[in-house]
């Protein structure tokens, strides 16, 4: 075995305790060893240079065309999946996968430079759209981002709690129903890149929300990133060229559009 797939098991050993993973099949546990260890392996062969396709250590300069600077901000609509079987019901009209919509604000607050640098970028739950906030008790989020791998460290800070509560990047927290909004994007360095050829087709759900935020991506200069979360789910990121933030992210639990840009 090697000291990458001795790591993973180590990690997911971890895990066992938890009820998903005690009852996790085998061969199911097996593939998410396997689907580990290639996150594993890509992200070393990024540490030796090898890097097949991942971005290069300026990933923010590359995609949006400059660093960040304190000032900059922009607009996210996220949704949040609430599968069927989540509701108690036999109603064929209520078997589709429906989702609460929120709408979120971010800020740059600060950039640190240097080799690995950072950037720290303030959410807040906003009200565009006559959206109601998913969790008034936040009141604000801090991401700080590191500018190598695009890897993200969350902060929830609660009313009342200026200190904040860090919570990890790839195992969703019970704390908050925002945990469950892809408001983070995932590390890139070892995503898989490929050019954009059409517009992603939103759900049903989502579609009149999207065309009154005008979300209407410029393909021509967009790019599909492919990850994959801790748990060996998929993760998709279309990023345009210029932008500041991803046109459009899903993941397991919800999906993301970018609708207003300003600059500093």
């Amino acid at each position: 075995m090697s000291f990458g797939l001795f790591s993973v098991l180590f990690m997911f050993s971890g895990l066992a305790c938890s009820s998903a993973m005690a009852s996790m099949p085998e061969k199911d546990y097996l593939e998410a060893l396997r689907i580990a260890q290639r996150k594993v392996d890509r992200q070393a062969a990024l540490e030796t240079g090898q890097t097949g396709g991942a971005l290069s250590s300026s990933w923010i300069l590359r995609l949006y065309g400059k660093h960040y600077a304190p000032g900059d901000q922009w607009d996210v609509i996220a949704w949040s999946f609430r599968p069927p079987t989540m509701r108690m019901t036999g109603a064929p009209d209520q078997l589709r996968m429906t989702a609460q919509a929120a709408a979120f604000h971010y800020k740059v607050l600060s950039v640190n430079g240097g080799a690995h640098s950072s950037v720290t970028i303030e959410v807040t739950q906003t009200r565009n759209f006559g959206l109601t906030p998913p969790d008034p008790r936040v009141h604000r989020i801090k991401l700080t981002i590191e500018n190598l791998t695009a890897s993200t460290q969350k902060t929830y800070h609660f009313e009342g709690q200026p200190e904040g509560a860090l919570v990890s990047n790839e195992i969703p927290s019970t704390m908050t129903p925002l945990e469950l909004f892809p408001l983070n994007i995932p590390e890139l360095s070892t995503a898989r890149r490929e050019n954009a050829e059409k517009v992603p087709v939103l759900p049903e759900f989502a579609q009149d929300l999207a065309r009154k935020a005008g979300f209407s991506p410029q393909i021509t200069r967009a790019t599909w990133f492919h990850q994959d979360d801790f748990f060996g789910r998929p993760v998709e990121v279309l990023w345009e060229e210029g932008e500041p933030w991803p046109s459009f992210l899903r993941t397991a639990n919800g999906i993301a559009i970018l609708f207003r840009k300003e600059r500093s």
